[in-house]
């Protein structure tokens, strides 16, 4: 790669964060950004309140036990329960915990620690950005060969511009999300070349957005990496520890509580196999759970089967399941990075592949069927594209097991001889 082309994809970066950082202080609505809620939601472990029981009494109050007529919630409603007002903090309003116990003790040692809203904002705005960097790297050391061309050279720049073009890393931005974030850490998590401690620690962490994690935290235990899984276990067990000694509840109940204020956040998501299920919860109950938990089993099954499979295929593998077999937003798509580089050719080793025109197409649809203005529009020629997209999802992990599972098949066991007569 020339320095030439290194400073087009660093001009294409710098415009990118500062569109995005324009589109985000033009928006406002600091308040309704993901990290700004969670840090609420830390604000009240700090002071010593418990978030989920709260929470769990504002939407009873609002939406019935479990929300029995299904109605659409997509934040903590603004009314109050007469007898639970003195538990509100005024200046921070409601709580809104959807993100596990063990979660909660890192926001409140890291961003609840922040002073208010609109620095929360800003100094997760410039942790994404440097993510986006930390994302292609640790991307470039999973498919470090990219196809010809590009060709050899500036594979981390390359990777680069195929992050900020994949419009999944803008909404992460936009939105104040944690998919970023998580990615890295699930990339560390499983890299053999980093230390098992940090590995620990980077799954640990990223357990904190678990209906994305899952698949992915399924590689360590197929592996059997002890070190990995118990280092992670009891960075989570401190966490949470910590959470309900703060607040004065036990961890069980702080679980069942979690469990039932995420039941009013259920949504269909966009592209994922919700979106298929949700529509028969009313008639046929436990769909919800059943469907996405035997898809998950599936795929526990296939890794566990081929767990000697290259590292990157297995990654590849788990990020499509994680994207495809629960709720999403648009901003957790960016799981499905490692899968499209290597349909577009970058490979773990040599000799490199030839860049794939059909790659190139798929990663342009997918970018495009994610952008807001395409998830929200309601022209009929948006309508029909979301569903060709709808069938092409089923179509592309349908695809992407069964090449996984015909380039791994598990080798047969050798066949006695016959016996001489």
């Amino acid at each position: 790669m020339t320095r030439g082309w290194r400073l087009a994809i660093a001009a294409a970066f710098v415009a990118w964060a500062g569109s995005t950082a324009y589109q985000v202080l033009r928006a406002g609505n600091v308040e309704e950004r993901d990290i700004v809620r969670n840090w609420v939601v830390g604000r009240y472990v700090v002071a010593g309140r418990d978030p989920y029981d709260l929470s769990k009494a504002i939407l009873v109050a609002a939406y019935g036990v479990g929300n029995p007529e299904g109605k659409w919630v997509s934040k903590i409603p603004a009314e109050i329960p007469e007898e639970r007002r003195g538990e509100v903090i005024p200046e921070l309003g409601p709580p809104e915990a959807t993100y596990p116990p063990g979660t909660l003790g890192f926001y409140a040692a890291t961003i609840s620690l922040l002073s208010d809203p609109a620095t929360v904002l800003y100094v997760w705005f410039v942790l994404n950005v440097l993510l986006a960097f930390a994302l292609a790297w640790l991307l470039a050391r999973l498919w470090p060969v990219p196809p010809t061309p590009p060709g050899p050279g500036g594979n981390f720049w390359w990777i680069l511009l195929a992050v900020i073009a994949f419009t999944p890393a803008y909404a992460t931005l936009d939105r104040a999300q944690f998919s970023m974030l998580v990615m890295c850490l699930m990339l560390v998590a499983d890299d053999p070349r980093f230390p098992w401690p940090l590995r620990g620690l980077a799954l640990a962490v990223g357990m904190l957005k678990p209906s994305v994690c899952l698949p992915l935290a399924l590689l360590p235990l197929v592996r059997r990496e002890g070190k990995v899984l118990a280092t992670a276990a009891l960075v989570q067990a401190a966490s949470i520890a910590f959470v309900a000694a703060r607040v004065g509840r036990g961890p069980v109940e702080m679980f069942r509580d979690w469990l039932a204020v995420s039941r009013y956040f259920l949504s269909a998501g966009m592209y994922t196999i919700q979106e298929w299920v949700l529509p028969l919860s009313t008639r046929v109950p436990g769909v919800v759970a059943v469907v996405p938990l035997a898809f998950l089993a599936a795929c526990l099954g296939v890794l566990w089967t081929h767990r000697d499979a290259p590292r990157s295929r297995l990654f590849s593998l788990a990020g499509v399941t994680a994207v495809f077999w629960t709720y999403h937003g648009t901003y957790d798509a960016v799981f499905l990075l490692p899968m499209l580089l290597r349909r577009m050719g970058w490979t773990d080793g040599p000799p490199p592949r030839a860049l794939s025109r059909w790659g190139v197409a798929l990663f342009v649809a997918l970018s495009v069927a994610y952008m807001e203005r395409v998830v929200g529009s309601t022209e009929p020629y948006w309508h029909a594209y979301r569903w060709a997209v709808r069938f092409g999802m089923i179509a592309l992990v349908a695809l992407e097991y069964v090449e996984f599972l015909r380039d791994f098949r598990r080798p047969t066991a050798p066949q006695p001889a016959p016996a001489s007569a």
